[in-house]
Order: C-alpha cells, then sequence, then structure tokens
C-alpha cells in the first residue's frame, strides 16, 4: 500500500501478457480536463481529425524506421508507406482509416526483418503471427506491446486523461 499512497502505479498482468488492471492511488482530479477530451472524442470531425494525425505521425515514425535502421531500406516498401500516409488526410470515414492503417501495418512487418540483424543472430522474420507465434521475434511482440501499453496507460492517467477514451474508432 505504500506504493499506492506514493503514486506508484501497480499494474498486473496476465501471464500471457494482456493486462488485467491497475491500482493506482487517487484517480487525477482535473474534471475539465476529462470533460473536455470526452466530448472532443464523441464530436466526428475533431475526433477523426485527431485519429489522422495519430496515424501520420505513426506511418511517419515507422518510414523513419525503416530507413534509419534498415541495412538497405526497401525502396518500395518507402513508397509505399509515403503513398499510404498521403491517403490518411482525405480518408473518411474511420473504417477507411483502418484499412489504410491495417495495409501500413502489412507493409513495415513485411519489412521489419531487416531491422533487427545482430551481428552473429539471425532472425528468420517475414510477417507477423500470434497464437501460436511461429518465431522468436513474434513471441516476444506481445510482450514488448503489452509493456508498452503499460506505459502508455500509466502516463495517460498520470496527466489526467482517460486512456479508454479513444478517438479512432468512431462509426457515423
Amino acid at each position: 500500500m505504500r506504493a499506492v499512497g506514493a503514486g506508484i502505479p501497480i499494474c498486473h498482468f496476465t501471464y500471457r501478457g494482456w493486462q488485467k488492471g491497475v491500482i493506482w492511488g487517487m484517480a487525477h482530479k482535473n474534471v475539465a480536463l476529462r470533460t473536455y477530451l470526452s466530448r472532443v472524442a464523441s464530436e466526428q470531425p475533431e475526433s477523426l481529425g485527431i485519429a489522422k494525425e495519430m496515424v501520420t505521425a505513426k506511418f511517419r515514425n515507422r518510414r523513419v524506421m525503416l530507413r534509419r535502421n534498415h541495412p538497405q531500406p526497401p525502396a518500395m516498401a518507402l513508397k509505399e508507406r509515403k503513398r499510404l500516409t498521403g491517403m490518411v488526410e482525405p480518408a473518411d470515414p474511420c473504417g477507411t482509416l483502418l484499412g489504410i492503417e491495417g495495409e501500413a501495418v502489412r507493409v513495415y512487418f513485411a519489412h521489419s526483418g531487416g531491422m533487427i540483424e545482430a551481428g552473429i543472430y539471425s532472425f528468420d522474420f517475414r510477417t507477423r503471427n500470434r497464437r501460436p507465434p511461429k518465431d522468436p521475434v513474434n513471441a516476444v511482440l506481445p510482450f514488448l506491446h503489452s509493456m508498452l501499453m503499460r506505459q502508455a496507460v500509466v502516463s495517460a492517467m498520470a496527466v489526467g486523461f482517460e486512456p479508454y477514451k479513444g478517438f479512432h474508432y468512431l462509426r457515423r
């Protein structure tokens, strides 16, 4: 209980890495901020605009990751990622945005193997797969995603955001 009183979050996960909960002292008390974010998330134009900004930033980041970390960045993949980034702004509604995002994820993971070559170790990573994972990289990705999710949830909560209210999945 000392951690809770000190404002240190305690995160609980299943053995498979799924986050089940967070114990954290008193919640952030900025009710005005939480109300504002809830309203914006509920309004289609504003919510879609924020979702597009987030997806565009993610696309650009992954393109930079390929360019910086791949020994021979595949020109076709970089060109395809740039094309998909250009499709984000005119996308309407969110279902279209989700489809574009899914295609970009496929392109990214198809060429991610080149970014994880590590000296004498060679990883046979061609594509993303799950349940059960078929290689060491796919086995560790869910664990790393759960650690990233924990950090994102805790960070959002620390500044008074509602981590479960999103901007991306609005339907008309």
